[in-house]
């Protein structure tokens, strides 16, 4: 933790805020107890993109399982409630309602835009903070509302900085985009093409996917037809390996590179790719890949606490939102509040919170935690650091 963090946490709990009277009224300090910090999550832990999903939640609660068997935070236990909302936007809704009438501090974590964008449409104006969904929706940030913080920059901002880097990297070319047909998605698409100007390249075209029953070989043929330099995918993880895979049989893969979003750092998704795709793979991840050493902590905490999730991008993802949390939380000192974890998160600027991400960083007007991301190759059929992408955003 950084000391200028320290230090304008410690003068954050000297303000006479406490949980007993907070300066944000009496629910300011709701969902603390003399024993537990109550929060909440609804997440995907059945349907379509539960493969997904589950694990964000198996990795956070790994994590908070590791603090509270070390004494908790300031002596009190995180009792996280975790509902299941299918990633359907009406049962997530319904969860919201249903956390909040058991007074939780804060909602945690969760996973998806579609669900993302109902539980931070239905929490506006009630001041309970909505913390480091894996949702990259445009929405959550842009403007900056204010109870909510993310950890996930946006796919759109990923696709502006990605393209300019592979290609200073790889060699000019041509840039073909594939976007998931998901909330958010038109700007996904101007990111694309806002990254390839940024590298002074031509723009081919680009080609929409829906997000359930996709036809890849479709747009397998469309993107060939194109034939680009670089593929940028914006794109699901088992759309996009069947799509690529059927371009590698049909011996029409992009010329130089596949260009991946962070849906894409996941190991399962490069399993299930073939050799010939997995070789031109670029991706950008918010955290480090599982056999970084630098991940090692939270596989510990995974293999002990929830030994039945394979250690994969996701579970790492909750493991670190998770550790964000705590560190927030920790700052905000004995007597905790809503006010105070706010101001405590907003006092991060390039701390050093957890191993598995780059330094994190929030301010009042800016509630979008990285600036930076790692860049991902495949080496072995295994993801490894190729280097730290910077965010471009259009802000």
């Amino acid at each position: 933790m950084t000391a200028a963090l320290s230090a304008v946490a410690l003068a954050a709990a000297g303000c006479g805020v406490d949980a007993s009277n907070g300066g944000g009224g009496a629910s300011d300090s709701a969902g603390i107890t003399k024993t537990e910090i109550r929060i909440g999550t609804s997440n995907a832990l059945t349907g379509p993109v539960s493969s997904v999903c589950l694990p964000t939640s198996a990795g956070a609660e790994a994590w908070f399982a590791q603090v509270n068997a070390s004494g908790g935070v300031h002596g009190r236990k995180i009792a996280n409630t975790v509902l299941d909302d299918g990633y359907q936007a009406p049962r997530a809704a319904a969860n919201v309602r249903t956390l909040r009438s058991d007074n939780v501090f804060a909602l945690f974590g969760g996973c998806g835009t579609v669900t993302a964008a109902t539980i931070a449409t239905t929490l506006k104006g009630t001041g309970l903070p909505y913390l480091f969904p894996y949702a990259a929706l445009p929405a959550l940030v842009r403007p900056t509302q204010p109870d909510v913080y993310s950890l996930l920059p946006l796919y759109s901002d990923q696709a502006r900085s990605l393209i300019p880097f592979a290609l200073k990297q790889e060699g000019k070319g041509s840039v073909y985009a594939v976007t998931s047909q998901i909330p958010g998605y038109e700007d996904d698409v101007a990111g694309a093409k806002a990254g390839t100007a940024a590298a002074e390249a031509r723009f081919l075209d680009s080609a929409l996917l829906p997000a359930a029953n996709a036809p890849f070989q479709q747009a397998a043929l469309k993107a060939a037809a194109a034939k680009p330099d670089y593929l940028m995918l914006t794109v699901l993880a088992p759309d996009a390996a069947r799509m690529l895979n059927a371009m590698a049989s049909a011996g029409h893969l992009p010329a130089k590179g596949v260009l991946g979003v962070s849906v894409l750092a996941s190991q399962s998704f490069a399993d299930a790719l073939s050799p010939k795709a997995a070789e031109l793979l670029l991706t950008a991840s918010p955290t480090v890949p599982v056999n970084d050493p630098r991940a090692a902590e939270c596989l510990a905490a995974l293999r002990k606490y929830k030994p039945k999730t394979a250690p994969d991008a996701f579970a790492l993802y909750g493991c670190a939102a998770a550790q964000v949390f705590v560190a927030a939380m920790e700052q905000a000192g004995a007597q905790p509040t809503r006010t105070k974890l706010k101001q405590a998160l907003e006092a991060m600027h390039g701390a050093e919170v957890s191993a598995l991400l780059p330094p994190v960083g929030f301010s009042a007007g800016d509630h979008m935690g990285l600036r930076s991301m790692f860049l991902l190759g495949l080496k072995d059929g295994r993801f490894t650091v190729k280097g730290t992408l910077p965010i471009r955003t259009d802000r």
